[in-house]
């Protein structure tokens, strides 16, 4: 099959920014100091297209060829999450209201053998090429310092747009046991690094999976 998407995503933002009374506009009672809530709009189009095809290559064996363009909006709390500051350090973290969305070309290769009834050994290589990946950086921003009761330049953690790229292998096994039981297993070998080298946030170089199942009737 093949197929493709069209999507369009508007985003509107409204993120508390610290700033001076005198700044038109600013909300002044606040313990923390003044700040003015700041829309922030951005609107992004994408055309994801995608094929997937299976080739019956005997009775017991199948493969299996996918590629794809996918995209992935940021949370909302990298959007829009709100600035936590340490006085003492001059250091923060906060959210970024200008992530785009996270886009991917992926390619997968997979190769299964169904040995036996409800039984299966499968073999997948796969690679995904990213961009605006959401990863971390840093930028300034003054904001006041509720100890010292003045501004002060802090280093805000915030997320950022990166890029990077995966490539890996799956391997996975079922097999049925006496009496209904049965067992399952997998394991994912990810090597996801950012342009620059720098491992991706979130992602596990190892993930397995063993699980036990009772299915009968």
């Amino acid at each position: 099959n093949v197929g493709l998407r069209f999507v369009r995503t508007e985003e509107d933002v409204v993120l508390n920014v610290g700033t001076s009374a005198s700044t038109p506009g600013a909300i002044t009672t606040s313990a923390f100091g003044p700040y003015l809530p700041t829309h922030f709009s951005n609107s992004y189009n994408d055309l994801l297209p995608s094929m997937n095809l299976r080739w019956d290559l005997s009775k017991d064996l199948v493969g299996r060829f996918a590629v794809a363009r996918t995209m992935a909006r940021p949370d909302y709390s990298a959007l829009g999450g709100s600035i936590t500051a340490d006085d003492i350090t001059l250091t923060g973290n906060g959210g970024n209201p200008n992530l785009k969305p996270i886009r991917s070309t992926n390619v997968d290769a997979t190769l299964e053998w169904y040995y036996q009834p409800r039984a299966l050994l499968s073999a997948n290589v796969f690679y995904m090429d990213l961009t605006n990946y959401v990863g971390f950086g840093t930028h300034p921003q003054d904001l006041l310092n509720i100890r010292t009761g003045q501004f002060a330049t802090y280093t805000i953690s915030s997320p950022v747009n990166s890029s990077g790229k995966v490539k890996g292998f799956e391997l996975a096994w079922q097999q049925e046991l006496p009496l209904g039981f049965g067992i399952q297993a997998n394991y994912t070998y990810a090597d996801a690094k950012e342009t620059g080298g720098h491992p991706l946030v979130g992602a596990s170089e190892n993930t397995y999976n063993i699980i036990g199942y009772w299915e009968r009737y």
